[in-house]
């Protein structure tokens, strides 16, 4: 059973599109970051390469799942956000969020 009182991770599997640079990116990712630091409840985030692969691996913690589902919905329709949103290849992307496991 997944607790909403305790820690969550947000987890995201994505691909830049076709011609979008990796340093042009992540340049780009500046804006999540200062912008996931203003939302209640963030932790951290780390971005990893997946070893090998075009893929990469995002994953935020949140201190409950309210507050990571809360900020996942409001970043749909963030400003600042809509330009690295616009880089992400949309099919096969993965987004999930996830609580401890009591």
């Amino acid at each position: 059973m997944v607790s909403k009182q305790e820690h969550a991770q947000e987890v995201v599997v994505f691909k830049l599109k076709p011609g979008v640079g990796e340093r042009e990116y992540l340049d780009a990712a500046e804006s999540i970051d200062a912008w996931l630091r203003r939302q209640p409840g963030f932790v951290r985030r780390r971005l990893t390469k997946a070893v090998g692969g075009d893929q990469y691996i995002e994953v935020a913690e949140w201190r409950t799942v309210a507050e990571a589902e809360a900020a996942a919905a409001a970043s749909m329709s963030e400003p600042s956000l809509a330009r690295v949103f616009s880089m992400l290849e949309e099919q096969g992307t993965l987004f999930l969020i996830g609580g401890p496991v009591d």
